[in-house]
């Protein structure tokens, strides 16, 4: 029997369809960028990310001229926001800008950050580009005992 708060996960995955999907807690616990070209190695992305629940959410299908694309900020005690901030193509280079901006946490617990995005498929070579991060948030001073 899974946990409950995997069943709220699980209902948001089939439910918010959007075409992206972002948590502070996927399968994947080292740093990576990929893509998925296809429908294949889009299910293997999805699973990936997602073998830590069980069941397993059901895959949405990748629509028709899209691919998808994975950041994974790997394991950390650091809570942190993964967006993409821009797409540009030129030069048969497509650019991904993203940021992971640092978040207010309210425990040490253990995270693996994740973006999966559907994006127009494209030809091109896919670069990943980091924006710098802005100043962590300010943290709240400790409570006197």
């Amino acid at each position: 029997m899974p946990y409950p708060h995997h069943r709220r996960t699980i209902h948001k995955l089939r439910t918010a369809f959007s075409g992206e999907w972002r948590g502070e807690k996927s399968a994947v616990l080292r740093p990576a960028l990929t893509t998925a070209e296809n429908a294949r190695e889009w299910q293997e992305l999805w699973q990936a990310t997602f073998s830590h629940l069980q069941p397993l959410p059901a895959c949405p299908k990748l629509p028709e001229g899209k691919m998808a694309i994975g950041i994974f900020a790997g394991a950390t005690t650091d809570p942190l926001a993964i967006s993409v901030s821009g797409i540009t193509s030129s030069g048969g280079t497509t650019t991904i800008d993203y940021q992971m901006t640092p978040r207010e946490a309210f425990s040490e617990m253990q995270r693996a950050p994740y973006l999966l995005k559907f994006i127009d498929k494209t030809a091109d070579k896919i670069v990943f580009r980091r924006a710098s991060a802005p100043a962590a948030p300010a943290q709240r001073p400790p409570v006197p005992a």
